[in-house]
């Protein structure tokens, strides 16, 4: 769980100063680009650094007008990170929730 959330508030500095940017699609046979973001913990994080892992990726946010679904997800996620832990896969899977809403979405 602890682990969970900790790369699950990443990318809140670097979605505020990021801002929006255009790039051309990854096609299914490319190596994604490694990129850094901060954590809830003010600890930078980077992507190449789950190199061997399959890394699961979602966008989320805690509050939403659909409050059946936003919650769901996050709680879909935690169950899932629980899930690898449990099962021993940590060293193979990795899920990484970056929020939509760092200025509401805060570590507390």
């Amino acid at each position: 769980m602890k682990s969970f959330l900790y790369y699950a508030c990443c990318a809140l500095t670097l979605m505020t100063l990021a801002g929006p940017t255009t790039a051309d699609p990854i096609s299914l046979d490319q190596v994604v680009p490694n990129f850094e973001l901060i954590d809830q913990n003010q600890r930078p994080v980077a992507l190449n650094s789950f190199r061997g892992k399959g890394v699961i990726v979602s966008f989320l946010y805690t509050r939403c007008p659909y409050p059946d679904k936003c919650p769901m997800i996050g709680k879909k996620l935690t169950g899932l990170a629980d899930l690898i832990q449990k099962t021993g896969q940590k060293d193979k899977l990795q899920v990484l929730a970056i929020t939509l809403d760092p200025a509401y979405d805060k570590p507390e």
